[in-house]
């Protein structure tokens, strides 16, 4: 009887074991699926909102995600949105890390490649390695537009659009700066400070010199623009102004061969004298 009753305790026991471990992993498949929820939305949103950098894209988790939850861009457990929103700018860096080698490995270099540019990084602390580039060059010019020529009417007619729409409020209302504060020489170094990032249109909201009507006006705008579908209709004008270019492209190397002066042939219809061999 004792020992039936030692066996029944151990077989309890074992039960008890195994529903523990099942538990357990169900709890870290369920851990698992909530990570993977928060580095895709994570991803998502470094997609929509041009790829900043982690202090930069830590104000927008803040603001934008249950904005774009709202507009039904995508939908998450409340628990990851928190997650998002709670998130630390070094945690937002190291979990993009693999998306950014990803857009440096392959679609830069496919780039450079078709352009046929050499590819290279700078050498850390060795910032005129870089191209040097004045204020916004860069950000609002080059990184939209890049290095082709656009001297139509048809290709002006689609920046001049891009500009004074959706790119105007993208940058204006979605994007946060960063302004430097202050800077200090450390021996043979400069050690800068700069502010909390924040779109121009949070920083005009919060300067106190817009009336009353102007700020309800920008609200406004600003609640009823969604991110990802600005996004894609940027996207979308940049596609047709590099169609217009292509097609540009080649009636140029046409035109170019209907420019070609044929060769005269007058000189081939004038009475050649004849040539014989002596006799």
């Amino acid at each position: 009887m004792l020992q039936y009753r030692a066996g029944k305790e151990i077989c309890h026991q074992e039960d008890a074991a195994r529903g523990g471990s099942k538990a357990a992993a169900e709890e870290e498949k369920e851990t698992d699926l909530r990570d993977g929820q928060v580095k895709a939305t994570l991803a998502r949103v470094w997609e929509i909102f041009d790829c900043p950098c982690g202090q930069r894209l830590k104000p927008i988790l803040e603001v934008e995600v249950d904005r774009l939850r709202e507009f039904g861009e995508f939908t998450i457990l409340d628990e990851v949105a928190l997650k998002l929103r709670q998130m630390s700018s070094a945690t937002i860096d190291r979990k993009l890390k693999h998306q950014r080698e990803e857009f440096i490995n392959d679609i830069l270099y496919k780039y450079c490649c078709r352009e046929k540019l050499e590819f290279t990084r700078s050498r850390p602390s060795r910032k005129n390695d870089n191209a040097y580039i004045e204020q916004k060059n860069w950000t609002h010019v080059r990184k939209i537009l890049g290095y082709l020529r656009y001297d139509t009417p048809a290709e002006l007619s689609i920046i001049n659009d891009l500009y004074r729409g959706d790119l105007r409020l993208y940058k204006n209302f979605l994007q946060p700066v960063m302004k430097l504060v202050s800077k200090e020489r450390v021996g043979g170094s400069v050690k800068r400070k700069y502010d909390i990032p924040e779109t121009p249109y949070q920083r005009l909201m919060d300067s106190g010199q817009i009336s009353g009507e102007t700020r309800k006006q920008l609200e406004t705008v600003y609640l009823n623009l969604n991110p990802a579908q600005l996004k894609r209709s940027i996207d979308a004008k940049l596609n047709v102004l590099y169609r217009t270019y292509e097609e540009k492209r080649k009636s140029e190397q046409i035109d170019l061969m209907r420019r070609v002066v044929p060769h005269t042939v007058t000189s081939f219809m004038i009475q050649q004298p004849e040539v014989a061999l002596p006799t």
